[in-house]
């Protein structure tokens, strides 16, 4: 059970006396339930602020607002000392159409809920870092890592650049099952200042809905221009790259695993730092980005269709593709927001089965990669 949807059980059993108020003379006795809306509204703000805001959410977020306004003035009788159990004819046939719209959000609550996380085979564990680089700019951490580990031990590094929509924790079954089989693999979430114009796109939580939006509706020019991103999703490389070297040295094999709009960030680091990866593989079912990557050095795959070739491992660059078309370069949106999955016409991904088989053809191909693959570099 996903920790969004437990918070949404609770939000909406917190409404639940608030609703059932008027029919029962028990509950209307209780004044205290008055206040329970808006007990409703600060935890959803604990969810959105925990884990962002989720287009599953709405649902019980747009049912809790209209079921605080349609409740404030009892609130407000109850600060004031005025009895608040008082219900006419026109309240009682609102709070059954409120009763009828709760039960929808409900069972939207429970049909797109999102799916479980996956539970790592070996103990693994996630630490967060912030780090200010200048003035203005900060950036947070994710780092997954094997528990006790020892530096003799770790297989190497693996960095995973996301989409703008999506940020860091769009690929966490890939990063669990990396760490498990001894990588540490690192993320970062820039917050600067420096780097779009629009200030409103400083706040990852703002700017991953709105970036979401755009690919739900792509004639509304609401997100910056593609050069603009490709500055940014650079400035943003160099950043994760240099803490992961400080932090980590440079002995270690360092990986790279890119999605969305971050590959072509990606590819002009590599044609100018040919040295610093010990290998890249982008998702995506796009294959036109292998032009974005020096010639002669792309393999490109398609996840479904079988095991890895191990002449891949000779190649730098590793394409995989076949995951949902629909769902390009959104990291596990299928898993993790499944409402927004079906707006953009993909589909659920049940027990994180395509995920998983993602994250698997990528650790085979990184294994592969690190013990024949770089004669052909």
């Amino acid at each position: 059970m996903s920790d969004l949807f437990v918070g949404e059980i609770l939000i909406l059993l917190l409404l639940v006396p608030v609703l059932l108020r008027p029919f029962f003379k028990r509950l209307q006795r209780i004044e205290g339930i008055a206040i329970l809306p808006l007990l409703s509204l600060l935890l959803a703000f604990g969810v959105i602020a925990a884990g962002g805001l989720r287009f599953s959410f709405l649902p019980v977020l747009l049912c809790l607002f209209i079921v605080f306004f349609a409740n404030s003035i009892r609130m407000v009788h109850l600060f004031s000392g005025i009895p608040s159990d008082l219900y006419s004819i026109p309240s009682i046939i609102l709070y059954v159409l409120l009763i009828i719209m709760f039960s929808g959000t409900l069972w939207c609550s429970i049909v797109f809920a999102p799916e479980p996380n996956r539970i790592s085979e070996n103990e693994t564990s996630r630490s967060f870092y912030t780090e200010s680089f200048s003035v203005g700019t900060k950036v947070r951490f994710s780092v997954w890592e094997p528990v006790k580990r020892e530096v003799s031990n770790v297989e190497g590094l693996v960095i995973i650049t996301n989409d703008s929509a999506t940020g860091f924790g769009s690929r966490n079954s890939t990063a669990s099952i990396l760490s498990e089989n001894g990588y540490i693999v690192i993320e970062g979430n820039s917050i600067s200042t420096h780097d779009y114009i629009n200030p409103l796109f400083l706040y990852p939580g703002i700017r991953k809905p709105l970036f979401l939006l755009s690919r739900l509706f792509p004639f509304i020019e609401i997100i910056p221009s593609a050069q603009e991103i490709a500055i940014v999703q650079e400035k943003s490389l160099g950043r994760l790259v240099s803490w992961t070297q400080n932090k980590f040295g440079k002995t270690l094999p360092l990986y790279i695993i890119a999605e969305g709009d971050s590959i072509p960030s990606v590819a002009s680091f590599f044609r100018n730092n040919r040295d610093v990866f010990a290998g890249i593989s982008c998702i995506s079912n796009d294959l036109e980005i292998k032009n974005t990557f020096p010639d002669h050095l792309v393999f490109v795959f398609d996840a479904s269709g079988g095991s890895l070739p191990s002449i891949s491992s000779v190649y730098p660059v590793c394409i995989i593709s076949g995951s949902d078309s629909n769902l390009e370069g959104l990291g596990e949106i299928d898993a993790n927001d499944v409402l927004m999955s079906f707006l953009l016409g993909g589909s659920r991904d049940v027990n994180r089965m395509r995920a998983e088989l993602i994250a698997r053809r990528i650790l085979s191909w990184i294994r592969m990669r690190s013990v024949y693959g770089f004669e052909g570099s």
